[in-house]
């Protein structure tokens, strides 16, 4: 599978923090971020989910073969957020597409940028020091609508 030219950089990225954190032997937290197309089809998104579907695999993956390390690798999957990436599709564009994705999660709006901070913070502490493999939705619910 092409995980794309992101995905392929997530993944490279990740082993090499794994690699320098194993060298190390202090163990650590890695987090990579995904998106909830992982999980549930958008129209018009094949690639961009295989992609992101990838990265949690690899994560999973990652989790156990450096869990002896004391090494954790998570996911957090953003849903729609008020600011969204740079060459995002279309819909973005449109505010009836836009109405139907505010109508779509439960929260009835986008995330903001700065509700991916508690998340990532839990992730990286000790506090979740028995957290590892997990893929986390950070989207107002829209995966469980």
């Amino acid at each position: 599978m092409d995980l794309g030219i992101r995905g392929r950089r997530t993944i490279v990225c990740a082993q090499e923090a794994g690699k320098r954190m194993i060298e190390r032997g202090r163990g650590g937290s890695i987090i990579l971020v995904s998106f909830t197309s992982s999980w549930l089809g958008f129209e018009g998104l094949t690639s961009y989910a295989a992609a992101k579907a990838g990265v949690d695999g690899a994560a999973r993956n990652m989790a156990l073969e450096w869990g002896k390390h004391n090494i954790r690798v998570n996911t957090i999957n953003p849903g729609y957020m008020t600011h969204h990436m740079r060459s995002a599709d279309a819909r973005h564009d449109y505010p009836e597409e836009m109405e139907i994705i505010r109508l779509r999660t439960p929260h009835l709006r986008k995330g903001r940028p700065e509700e991916l901070v508690g998340p990532v913070v839990f992730l990286a502490s000790d506090v979740s020091s028995f957290v590892t493999g997990h893929t986390m939705p950070v989207d107002g619910g829209w995966c469980a609508a």
